[in-house]
């Protein structure tokens, strides 16, 4: 088997695996420590946002679609019947050591307004302009008007 790791949607890693392995849905799940001998004090110091483990291989067009959501956006019913570890079941685990939650999706409500409001006030900026370039025209046109009415009322004079 090929295991295959993705960071940001871009394939990050790959590698082959002894053949038999399989990842099995019961136990424990550990980060940084390792669960038997005396090895057990290895610290993750990172950290765990949306993660999620999947029943089959994910097409790498799936992966960089679920990149390009971005942390809170995408929405996970797509894949919901391939999805067998889900991010939101682990937050209601019990969890042991220094961890710390940090709910962090309202960012990206906030972050949707304002691309929203950017949109629109960049629509209404644009239409500004081209009233601008309007009106600059009709003064350009008016000044040359002028120009000329001044002209022949010189020639007149003269």
């Amino acid at each position: 088997r090929t295991i295959q790791v993705y960071v940001n949607g871009e394939l990050a890693a790959s590698g082959r695996t002894s053949s038999g392995r399989a990842l099995h849905m019961r136990g424990t799940l550990s980060f940084g420590q390792m669960a038997h001998g005396s090895w057990s004090n290895h610290i993750f110091g990172g950290q765990l946002f949306q993660l999620n483990i999947y029943s089959g291989v994910l097409s790498s067009g799936s992966i960089k679609k679920i990149a390009d959501w971005g942390l809170c956006g995408f929405d996970w019913e797509e894949f919901s019947s391939s999805r067998v570890l889900r991010w939101e079941d682990i937050l209601t685990k019990s969890r042991t050591g220094s961890v710390t939650e940090v709910t962090g999706c309202d960012f990206a409500k906030e972050l949707e307004t304002m691309r929203v409001q950017l949109k629109t006030v960049t629509s209404q900026l644009s239409s500004t302009q081209d009233e601008l370039d309007t009106v600059t025209g009709q003064l350009n046109r008016t000044e040359d008007k002028l120009e000329s009415v001044t002209s022949q009322l010189n020639r007149t004079e003269e």
